[in-house]
């Protein structure tokens, strides 16, 4: 009688560890590659050499609208300052409202200074690739979402004259994301050559100046 042996898989706690850090490392170099060169520049190639990968293990991952699908998921999703608000809680609880301006301007700078560059690629791929669009309309939906938050904290904080009704809250957290948008900031930044100070100054005169402008034209100065 012939004794049939089961052949047992194949299992290397090691591999599957090397192979999942150099995942990781292709979508982080992946990030900081469509951050810095945006879609067009960035190529396979690049993301392979900054990884310290072969070009092979890069397509291996997924091809470039994948690799930049993954790296805007790990910027904003994978970023628990973005999927947990409760960084605001820090700006909500405070009781001097110019200190809480300042922690609420700080997170926006931070965020710009981490993936500005890398939303503009998204901008520039979603025309031609579904997911990166339908991701990239989650996102806007829940900034517009995260700026009527802040408004109603500058109502509560006395920095606005009252909380404006509805229509006027959403044109108010529509002139905040203009203000702190990474496009503004790419603009600012990257083509006028703001250093961080400037643009700081830039932005809290910017905010400031349109509080001080609500709060006259609603006592009728």
């Amino acid at each position: 009688m012939t004794e049939t042996r089961t052949k047992r898989a194949y299992h290397s706690p090691l591999r599957q560890r090397r192979a999942a850090e150099s995942r990781q490392r292709i979508i982080e170099s992946s990030l900081s590659l469509f951050n810095e060169l945006g879609y067009s520049g960035t190529t396979m190639s690049a993301i392979a050499k900054r990884a310290a990968v072969s070009v092979e293990s890069v397509h291996g991952v997924g091809q470039k609208g994948d690799l930049l699908l993954m790296a805007f998921r790990l910027a904003y999703n994978g970023d628990s300052r973005v999927t947990d608000p409760s960084w605001f809680d820090q700006v909500d609880a405070t009781d001097d409202p110019e200190k809480g301006l300042d922690l609420w301007i700080a997170e926006q700078i931070a965020a710009n200074e981490r993936a500005a560059g890398l939303w503009l690629a998204c901008r520039a791929a979603a025309a031609v690739e579904p997911a990166i669009s339908q991701a990239l309309q989650e996102q806007i939906e829940a900034r517009l979402q995260g700026y009527v938050r802040a408004v109603r904290w500058m109502a509560r904080a006395g920095l606005l004259d009252g909380e404006p009704p509805e229509d006027r809250l959403i044109d108010f957290a529509g002139a905040v994301n203009v203000m702190v948008s990474p496009e503004t900031y790419i603009q600012l930044v990257h083509d006028w050559g703001y250093d961080h100070a400037r643009y700081e100054g830039w932005l809290r005169r910017a905010l400031t100046g349109m509080l001080a402008a609500s709060t006259l034209a609603k006592q009728g100065k």
